[in-house]
């Protein structure tokens, strides 16, 4: 099929299951464009807009154990804050002149301790997973809900970029709507029972059309992730080495990578272009596969050099779902 051109990443491979010492070169999805260190990384993610007063002082818990949210970067679901925007500083006290504790991921869930000025206060023990899975009524609802959000920014960043008025109008909604369905399908029993190994995933199904990798098990989907994919405009198969296209067909996963390094930039670190997970297909000399990305605002896009791109945490997600050998379905777009 002719040798791919791209620029070659390292990647220590996992096969079925087990790290091996050896080390393959991986064609990146990137080519040879430049690397710029990704917006929000350890100490410079969201929520960073005004300072406001000192916090004052709460017996609800120990000072390092908790943790700030600015208001608008979280939304309230009971007693918990569900994280609704990508890389969200949560400092040390309600303002951006605190320090940083750390950086939450989209749909992360922390439990709710008090607000003020404008910020949550957040117990940085994660909430744990309720004791009762979500109601497949209740998970169904917050996946339609999403899905309805995203397809509105999709289709405003198709036709007039992800930095138009009417994109950057949707983006809140889908964000929100997406940090809501994270947090509910992660109690999800069909997950549970994939992650205990009483089940398993049958195949992974990539929407070109609606930009969503859909996990089935035993029939039915039990999660659906949002992607970036191909940045070439047409969004068609691959054709020819670098028209950034994602190829289309039935293929299968044939190596597995956690913090895969890229042209010299250490595995895991905020600005790595593959995020902290790899898994390849057996397309294409095996330069493409899906991953996590330094760039979230290009989920929903078309943006990748070929490969599918997920934000990092879902990449992490995926990657504890799925096996050596899981097939991976990539849809064309559909005609209109």
């Amino acid at each position: 099929m002719g040798r791919v051109t791209c620029t070659r990443v390292v990647l220590t491979v996992l096969v079925l299951g087990a790290f091996t010492a050896s080390l393959f070169a991986q064609g990146s999805p990137f080519g040879d464009a430049p690397i710029t260190p990704a917006r929000g990384g350890s100490t410079t993610g969201s929520g960073d807009s005004r300072p406001v007063a000192a916090p004052t002082a709460s017996p609800a818990a120990a000072a390092g154990e908790t943790g700030w949210v600015r208001q608008d970067m979280g939304q309230k679901s009971g007693s918990t804050i569900v994280i609704a925007r990508d890389n969200v500083n949560i400092r040390s006290g309600p303002g951006t002149t605190f320090a940083v504790r750390q950086v939450a991921a989209l749909g992360t869930v922390f439990p709710l301790l008090g607000t003020q000025d404008g910020w949550y206060r957040i117990s940085l023990k994660t909430a744990p997973e309720p004791s009762n899975p979500a109601s497949e009524e209740e998970i169904a609802a917050a996946q339609n809900a999403f899905l309805s959000a995203y397809k509105v920014y999709t289709q405003a960043a198709l036709k007039g970029g992800r930095t138009s008025a009417a994109a950057q109008k949707a983006l809140a909604g889908f964000k929100s709507s997406y940090a809501a369905y994270k947090a509910v399908v992660k109690g999800s029993q069909d997950l549970k029972d994939i992650r205990a190994g009483a089940a398993k995933v049958d195949k992974v199904v990539i929407s070109k059309t609606d930009f969503t990798s859909t996990v089935y098990s035993n029939g039915k989907i039990v999660r659906i992730f949002p992607i970036a994919y191909g940045a070439n405009p047409d969004g068609l198969n691959k054709k020819g080495e670098g028209d950034s296209r994602t190829p289309e067909g039935t293929f299968k996963i044939v190596n597995k990578a956690k913090n895969p390094t890229y042209k010299g930039i250490p595995g895991g670190v905020p600005n790595n272009p593959l995020g902290t997970r790899w898994m390849g297909l057996n397309t294409w000399s095996g330069s493409i596969g899906m991953h996590g990305t330094s760039a979230p605002a290009s989920i929903g896009s078309r943006a990748s050099h070929g490969c599918v791109r997920m934000y990092t945490a879902d990449a992490e997600e995926l990657f504890d779902l799925v096996r050596v050998g899981t097939p991976v379905i990539i849809q064309p777009v559909k005609a209109e």
